[in-house]
């Protein structure tokens, strides 16, 4: 089963590896950590445990404690942020509904929103990183799962978030990231992970290779 694990990085650019930070009796992935009221706090994919659920770290990034379950089912690749003061959270139900979710506080309780599920298909609806506020807008990612798990990355801009309407659209530079072919992304890519940092903007982003790596020696 999958584990999360923290590495380190003086520039972002070179990173060693530390050790595992959060293992559970099921799988675990999508480490999806922010912080709020200088807490950190982290949302890993745990749809093995049929619930999304909620961990705060008592010791960052090492140490990690669970919270609460924000709402039960079969939901994968959670992805809550704060937008106009209220909580906001994309996550993929089964394999091809995007559902959002909404609440007044991080600990819930969370509401289904009136227009979910917003898409049904696996072009459009698993998402794929971390929703940013950018001019006032919040920015989504997804992963273009056809034909298969994770070919690229598209992009949209969300025109209208309320508790009650939603409306977006994809951007023309869409695709943001896909498979390159040859390298670590050859067969595709499924992850953006993008931040401000001052004048500019990094991203980690990760691929899918078909042949393996070979074993340094």
């Amino acid at each position: 089963d999958g584990q999360i694990s923290v590495a380190r990085s003086q520039d972002g650019l070179v990173w060693e590896y530390d050790r595992v930070v959060l293992n559970q009796e099921f799988h675990l992935g999508y480490p999806y950590v922010f912080e709020w009221e200088s807490q950190f706090y982290m949302v890993p994919e745990t749809r093995g445990a049929g619930a999304v659920k909620l961990f705060e770290a008592v010791e960052f990034p090492t140490e990690w404690v669970f919270v609460k379950d924000l709402i039960r089912g079969n939901f994968a690749d959670p992805s809550p942020f704060q937008f106009e003061g209220r909580w906001w959270m994309f996550v993929l139900r089964g394999h091809e509904e995007l559902m959002l979710y909404t609440s007044e506080v991080l600990e819930g309780p969370w509401q289904e929103h009136p227009k979910s599920p917003l898409i049904h298909g696996r072009s459009a609806t698993r998402p794929a990183g971390r929703p940013f506020i950018h001019d006032g807008k919040v920015i989504r990612f997804t992963q273009d799962d056809i034909p298969d798990h994770g070919r690229g990355v598209r992009a949209f801009q969300v025109d209208v978030l309320t508790p009650d309407e939603y409306e977006e659209h994809e951007f023309e530079e869409s695709p943001v990231l896909q498979g390159s072919g040859s390298g670590f992304n050859e067969k595709g890519m499924h992850h953006i992970d993008a931040h401000h940092v001052g004048d500019t903007w990094i991203a980690s982003v990760d691929g899918v290779r078909s042949t393996p790596v070979e074993t340094a020696r």
